[in-house]
């Protein structure tokens, strides 16, 4: 590696250097969208609780799921790694929920 060069920094293809730069941008925005969606969750938990309704609700996350899903296979995106990337945004807005007094 040159010295006070960035790893995987390409200076002979800038359109690459471009394009993960922009990548970036959209790790930071779904991090964004991310933190908004458990923001979200907690306030449905707190809605719930103050309403003496479970906060888990596996028929709606099912929905949610289902939803997610379909809207993927419209977008061309792969069923399986959606389904890793729904289920883990459930369980993590569960999780947060759960952590909740």
């Amino acid at each position: 590696m040159t010295k006070g060069r960035v790893p995987h920094e390409h200076p002979e293809l800038p359109e690459l250097t471009r394009l993960r730069g922009k990548i970036e941008e959209n790790d930071r925005a779904l991090v964004d969208v991310v933190r908004r969606r458990v923001e979200l969750a907690l306030e449905a938990g707190r809605i719930k609780r103050a309403a003496g309704i479970p906060v888990f609700d596996p028929d709606r996350e099912r929905e949610v799921e289902q939803r997610v899903l379909e809207y993927a296979q419209r977008c061309g995106l792969d069923e399986a790694h959606m389904r890793l990337v729904v289920r883990g945004l459930i369980a993590l807005a569960r999780s947060s929920q759960e952590k909740e007094p």
